[in-house]
């Protein structure tokens, strides 16, 4: 296999197998497989005998619950991996040696069909700067049996809880803006092989006009309201969250003023606040005559 630059973390290099597919079989799994579906990174020089994390000591098997079950092969010696002085390539075979053939290499060259090149991006930003997410949501606020951390374990499990909050009315979509505020500061999904936030998000059964909401929500609170009392905690909806997040957008209350006001009125008095208070109210108007929208500091055109 050859060597890859030094820079790609294994996140990153198991998001590239995962889109490359296994080295043996050539499985590509559903962009929504959970562990145990998915490409694992294979150490060909195990830890134990001195084998590092080094990409060119790395290779991509599918995992123990696909049709082939390359990895579990692998690591049961039913197949062997070895080097081909040669074909100047890694080839498998049996443990009988009746079969075998070559592993596929991810040359450097197929780092952008594979799409690393998206996950280096992201990378390089502050975790969850790419969606707005400036700051974890403290761990003392996540629901309770929440798995925090890093790692494929976690996120998945941040998924499956974010699936089951999802089932909730509302009180569920508030926990399930905090987990996704977390799960996003950890990148969950490019570690569970998902190309954007929004496939996670309708893995899970979001919306995109729900994943809008509880993004602006989650943007612009960061879980602040679990710090009020809990009655007021209590008279708290999701929509009223949004729309007092949507006031904060459009400059006119502050995140502490927004938080307030959600808490104090319903949903109907924030919806008829926002509306009034849009900026292209105030800007635009409909002309009578063509029934085009016009900027108010603009004459109507001719007929």
């Amino acid at each position: 296999m050859s060597a890859q630059p030094e820079s790609y973390t294994l996140t990153q290099l198991s998001d590239a197998w995962q889109r490359f597919g296994c080295a043996i079989c050539s499985h590509v799994p559903s962009r929504f497989a959970l562990e145990g579906s998915r490409i694992e990174l294979h150490h060909i020089l195990s830890r134990a005998q001195g084998g590092t994390d080094d990409a060119e000591n790395l290779m991509g098997l599918c995992g123990e619950l696909t049709d082939e079950r390359c990895h579990w092969k692998v690591t049961t010696n039913r197949l062997h991996i070895s080097w081909s002085e040669n074909a100047k390539s890694w080839i498998w075979q049996t443990a009988d040696e009746s079969t075998l053939g070559f592993c596929r290499p991810l040359d450097v060259t197929l780092i952008d069909e594979v799409g690393m090149s998206d996950a280096l991006v992201l990378s390089r930003q502050p975790l969850g700067a790419a969606h707005g997410i400036t700051a974890e949501v403290p761990e003392q606020w996540m629901p309770e049996g929440t798995a925090l951390g890093t790692g494929p374990q976690a996120a998945q499990s941040r998924f499956l809880t974010a699936r089951e909050l999802h089932t909730t009315v509302e009180r569920g979509w508030l926990q399930l803006s905090l987990v996704l505020q977390y799960g996003m500061a950890h990148r969950d999904h490019l570690t569970l092989g998902f190309r954007t936030i929004g496939e996670w998000a309708d893995a899970i059964g979001i919306s995109k006009p729900a994943m809008s909401k509880l993004r602006m929500v989650s943007r612009t609170f960061q879980g602040s309201w679990l710090a009020l009392p809990k009655q007021d905690q209590e008279a708290l909806s999701m929509e009223g969250l949004y729309l007092a997040a949507r006031m904060v957008k459009l400059g006119r209350w502050t995140p502490e003023q927004a938080l307030s006001e959600a808490v104090a009125h319903p949903v109907g008095y924030l919806w008829r606040v926002h509306e009034d208070q849009r900026d292209d109210r105030d800007e635009f108007c409909t002309c009578p005559t063509c029934g085009k929208r016009h900027s108010k500091k603009l004459e109507p055109p001719l007929e």
